[in-house]
This record gives structure tokens, C-alpha cells and sequence, in this order.
């Protein structure tokens, strides 16, 4: 059974806010828009991974061929994970996403999120 059979009745949104979205892209290089045009700012993390910073979010960048952390079933340029924050503890989550039939990738781990550690959830 899908989530969309199992899970007939809408909760209230959980999403609080984005915290990052991993963004596959072609080449790290030819992001430089994003920061010479749109003013964010390119931080390292982890060894020599890259990001784009803004306010309280982050994109962070996978080069095609070297990603890293992304969970998406087909990484390709133009391709995305994203990491909201959400307004439960991440057990509850779990809890509601067993019983709408969601297959999750990982069970809550610490990432590296747009403030600083946090606890995520794959699915």
C-alpha cells in the first residue's frame, strides 16, 4: 500500500522552515552565479565540500559523479535533496511516516545543517 492509501487524513504541516536543500549540480565552478550575481556566500565544510549561504539556509553542491551525502535515488545535474526543519520531535515523524507506508533511507542522523549539527531524517 502507498502513503497516498494508507494516509487518508491530512496533518497539520509539520515543515517549520527550510534548512538546506542539496543541489546536484554539473560543475561546483559554474555555480559562481549564485554568489557573484545573487550575493551568497560560498562556505567549506566537511573536508571540501562547497555551499551557498543565505540567511538561514543553505544550497548545499554535489558535482555529478562526486556526491557525498545526497539520498536522491538518481543523482543528476538539476537534481535535489531537501532538509526541512520540522515543528516535532524527529520520533513522532518517524511514527507518522511508518504509518503512511513512507520508506525512509536512514533513520535520524547528525548532518551538517545551514546553522550548524543537526538531526535528520532520509526518506
Amino acid at each position: 500500500m502507498s502513503w497516498k492509501e494508507e494516509c487518508m487524513n491530512t496533518p497539520p504541516c509539520f515543515i517549520q522552515c527550510l534548512d538546506h536543500l542539496v543541489l546536484t549540480v554539473k560543475s561546483i565552478e559554474d555555480t559562481a552565479f549564485y554568489s557573484k550575481v545573487l550575493g551568497t556566500e560560498v562556505v567549506t565544510f566537511k573536508g571540501n565540500h562547497k555551499a551557498l549561504h543565505f540567511g538561514n539556509q543553505k544550497f548545499n553542491l554535489c558535482e555529478a559523479g562526486e556526491e557525498f551525502e545526497t539520498k536522491a535515488w538518481c543523482s543528476v545535474p538539476g537534481s535535489a535533496d531537501i532538509c526541512p526543519i520540522t515543528q516535532v520531535p524527529l520520533g513522532e515523524l518517524l511514527s507518522l511516516l511508518k504509518a503512511c507506508g513512507v520508506i525512509t533511507e536512514e533513520g535520524s542522523m547528525a548532518r551538517t545543517g545551514a546553522m550548524g549539527p543537526i538531526m535528520s531524517i532520509c526518506f
